[in-house]
């Protein structure tokens, strides 16, 4: 859970820019693409003592979990400890209000690190580093191969990723995470090629000033078929055009 503290803290910043407005399965999704762009940064080849501590590390974040989760049950009087309903979906239903299980979900999570002061922000941080870097950086090339793999896997199970009633709204969040969990590792600057948009744009004659997200959910008559198109498109323009992720030149 520590290591989440910033990416909790930056969504909760940036609400406009990362999640739009107030929801915890908007915060999640946009947490699990943060900590799915790591994928893409980390090189996997290290063996050996990284993997154990990468291990250890794991089964720390599950305990920090658990105390959490316990730490909001005591606050409520409450059984969240339910392995098919995550924490996000119990606080949900409990409140009955997106937007206040939201505002309390943070508040909940400020007192639980205040109450456990000997994890300052800057020990949080330091921990986040080591925990992200113990694999190492990819170079840009396997970062790009990395990416394509994932696309190609989320395609097939796009639901096992950002859930079941789902649309082009959530993956844009997740996506959001995944660019900036990206640049934010590998220092790179890479940003999703802007010509993607100007083709959906001639693609579709689209005058408006939405953004690819929009465009593609305009066309289609369902969430369902817009959020699988959205793939097809994405394909078809690398086949066409190229890299679907560039780094912008440097003047």
């Amino acid at each position: 859970m520590y290591e989440d503290y910033r990416v909790i803290k930056l969504a909760k910043n940036n609400i406009q820019e990362f999640i739009v407005k107030k929801s915890l399965n908007r915060l999640k999704l946009f947490m699990d693409g943060y900590k799915l762009g790591i994928y893409c940064v980390a090189n996997f080849s290290n063996q050996g003592k990284e993997k154990e501590e990468e291990l250890e590390l794991a089964k720390i974040k599950s305990k920090e979990y658990d105390e959490f989760v316990t730490y909001i049950e005591n606050k409520l009087g409450r059984d969240f400890h339910t392995v098919s309903i995550s924490l996000f979906n119990h606080l949900d239903d409990y409140y009955k209000d997106k937007k206040i299980s939201f505002d309390r979900f943070l508040e909940f999570y400020d007192e639980f690190l205040e109450q456990n002061k000997e994890v300052s922000e800057v020990k949080i941080e330091k921990y986040q580093k080591a925990y992200y870097m113990l694999l190492g950086k990819s170079s840009n090339e396997q970062l790009f191969r990395n990416f394509y793999t994932l696309l190609s896997s989320m395609k097939k199970r796009i639901y096992m990723y950002i859930g079941m009633d789902s649309h082009l709204e959530h993956l844009k969040i997740y996506f959001e995470g995944i660019i900036f969990s990206i640049n934010e590792l590998s220092q790179t600057g890479i940003i999703f090629n802007p010509n993607f948009e100007l083709f959906i744009r001639d693609k579709f004659d689209f005058k408006g000033n939405e953004d690819f997200f929009k465009i593609i959910k305009y066309m289609y008559e369902s969430e369902e078929e817009a959020l699988f198109k959205f793939f097809e498109h994405l394909e078809e323009f690398e086949k066409k055009f190229g890299e679907l992720l560039i780094v912008p030149n440097k003047k």
